[in-house]
This record gives structure tokens, C-alpha cells and sequence, in this order.
């Protein structure tokens, strides 16, 4: 379970990026070949950020798709915000 730093903010967005570049280095090298899944408030949104539309903090991770997958991204597809 994980609660991402908040806020739509510079602080909050350079936080959240730090954490998910952190995140995703721990999960490659600890479970390279496991499923794992993680479930909480991510505090931001995945193909942009909810900050000035920057890249969003998990970049990192949709740019793996082999590897790593979104619950959300058919909602993001979609357009759908709620």
C-alpha cells in the first residue's frame, strides 16, 4: 500500500517523481521476474501530471509497459476523470 505525496505543486510533483524513480529501481531489483501489486493514492495522474500538465512522476513506469501495467489506464484512455 502506498500514499504518494499530495498536492498539485512543484514540491509535490519533484517528491512523487523522486519517490517513483526510487519505487521503481527497489521493484526491478528485488522482484524482476514477480508480480507485484501495488494499491493506494498515487496523488497524481498517469499520462500527465495534475501539475501545469508536466510529465507525470510515473513516467518511469508507463514507459515500461512490458513490465508494468496500469489498473487505470482504460480510464485514461477513455477521457473518463471520475
Amino acid at each position: 500500500v502506498s500514499h504518494w505525496k499530495a498536492m498539485a505543486n512543484y514540491d509535490g510533483w519533484s517528491r512523487r517523481t523522486r519517490a517513483s524513480v526510487a519505487y521503481k529501481r527497489w521493484l526491478d531489483a528485488t522482484w524482476p521476474s514477480r508480480w507485484v501489486l501495488t494499491i493506494g493514492d498515487f496523488n497524481d495522474d498517469i499520462d500527465a501530471s495534475t501539475y501545469q500538465g508536466r510529465l507525470t512522476p510515473f513516467s518511469n513506469f508507463t514507459a515500461d509497459a512490458r513490465s508494468y501495467r496500469f489498473t487505470t489506464s482504460a480510464l485514461t484512455a477513455s477521457g473518463t476523470s471520475t
